[in-house]
């Protein structure tokens, strides 16, 4: 992937790196500096766009000090920027604070930044003041360059909401991305938060960019979900931002195997398939062999001759496993994160299932529902749960192939999270006698319950 190169203007910032540029210049004689006060000869501002691509994948950008203090890279210290600052006399560090010292403009912005965090106030107030009113040759000839991190996190501060200016610093790949996600936090502009929401490279590098976009109240509920489907897509779910679980419910079950393809799964906790397809490619631990484990559940002409009590008791053998097996598997999936649980609820084994749709987070139990290698068993346990999530009996309930055995209409018509109007459906296709047990039991629905002795009393007639 690649950044698109702004249009409109004279010559612009490479957007995939920043034009090369000549090393800095010595320290600088009065003849060849180039005053503040005079008109650099630098291109015309690019024109802004609405959209940039993300940037290309490459090294990751500087990162920002930790204690954000005013602190330079010691590349970007020049023999200027140490006459101007530090231990320099207080009238030169206050000439320099006021954008007058007579050096080029990249030095200046360095002295200048650094002179922001000056102890003597009156230069710190007076640094700070001429940071936030560069005028725009300053800020044409320096925020495409290679500056640093810092520096161009402070310049996207005070323009977080210009729109011109920020698609060039946003564009630098010197800019870091903890300042993306300062960007995305802190601007109400809505062309600003375009540029941060469509660089994908620095979304998936940086997640706190997403998490700073659902918290700004001017980004558009579309930008948001546009973000998270596609960070969804690539195998990439953030627990504390809550509409990652509706976008995990728009994908449907190839779309979902998609995104969770190259999450790894441990492999004692892959399906059968899985583990003979490692197998085969010379993946499968030494010593493994197929045919070592199987899923073989209750046939539908099995499930189909049970009844309600028969059903129900299909659950409690899920959560049995005397060999201790199971809490082997838990050990295993609790250190998981949410992401790595949505891959093994698809890619894992039927105990791997059992314990998953069980899961608090709904996308993990909904992953499971969704999974291509779950059995018609599974299907009729999770319609018969009641300690599952709704949204695992309301897929089953909405889903045609699911609801077209009986055992699973039995299933639904018996457990009171199953939508009303389901199972009222469902209660019609019942046969006559699970029909009176269902008018008898007290763990239905009541609404279900007085349907049923409805329809008793109706046949009675």
């Amino acid at each position: 992937m690649e950044e698109s190169t702004p249009p409109g203007g004279s010559p612009a910032p490479a957007p995939v790196a920043p034009a090369p540029v000549a090393p800095p210049p010595p320290a600088p004689k009065a003849a060849a500096a180039v005053p503040v006060g005079e008109p650099a000869p630098v291109a015309a501002a690019p024109a802004p766009v609405a959209a940039p691509a993300p940037v290309d994948s490459g090294p990751p950008p500087p990162s920002l000090p930790a204690s954000g203090e005013r602190a330079l890279p010691p590349e970007f210290i020049s023999d200027a920027v140490r006459k101007h600052t530090g231990g320099a006399p207080a009238p030169l560090r206050m000439m320099a604070a006021k954008g007058l010292a007579p050096i080029p403009p990249r030095e200046l912005v360095h002295v200048v930044f650094l002179l922001t965090g000056d102890t003597d106030p009156k230069i710190a107030e007076a640094a700070d003041k001429s940071f936030s009113t560069f005028p725009d040759r300053i800020l044409q000839a320096v925020l495409g360059e290679k500056i640093a991190a810092p520096v161009l996190d402070l310049f996207a501060q005070k323009l977080v909401d210009n729109p011109k200016w920020m698609e060039t610093i946003l564009l630098n790949r010197q800019t870091a991305d903890e300042t993306y996600a300062k960007a995305a936090r802190l601007t109400s502009n809505e062309t600003v938060i375009g540029l941060i929401a469509n660089n994908q490279e620095r979304i998936l590098r940086h997640h706190d960019i997403c998490r700073a976009l659902k918290e700004n109240g001017h980004t558009l509920k579309s930008v948001l979900e546009n973000v998270i489907d596609f960070m969804v897509r690539v195998g990439i779910v953030l627990d504390d931002v809550p509409e990652f679980q509706d976008s995990v419910s728009r994908l449907g079950k190839t779309e979902l195997e998609e995104a969770v393809k190259h999450i790894e799964v441990p492999f004692d906790l892959l399906s059968p398939d899985l583990q003979e397809r490692a197998f085969r490619e010379g993946k499968a631990p030494q010593g493994w062999k197929p045919g070592q484990q199987t899923e073989e559940g209750k046939t539908e002409a099995e499930l189909e001759a049970m009844s309600a009590e028969e059903l129900a008791s299909l659950e409690d053998d899920d959560s049995v496993d005397a060999s201790g097996k199971r809490l082997t598997i838990n050990q295993k999936i609790m250190k998981m994160s949410t992401s790595q649980k949505i891959a093994a609820a698809l890619k894992g084994n039927k105990e791997v299932r059992s314990i998953l749709i069980r899961e608090s987070n709904r996308m993990v139990a909904e992953a499971v529902i969704k999974s291509p290698r779950i059995t018609p068993q599974e299907v009729v346990s999770a319609a018969n749960s009641r300690s599952v999530q709704d949204v695992v009996i309301r897929y089953v309930a909405n889903n045609r192939e699911m609801t077209r055995p009986y055992a699973v209409k039995l299933a639904l018509v018996n457990n009171p999270k199953a939508p009303i109007a389901v199972s009222q459906r469902f209660l019609s296709m019942l046969r006559e006698s699970d029909i009176r047990s269902v008018a008898k039991s007290k763990s239905v629905s009541a609404a279900i319950q007085q349907a049923a002795l409805r329809m008793m009393k109706a046949k009675m007639k």
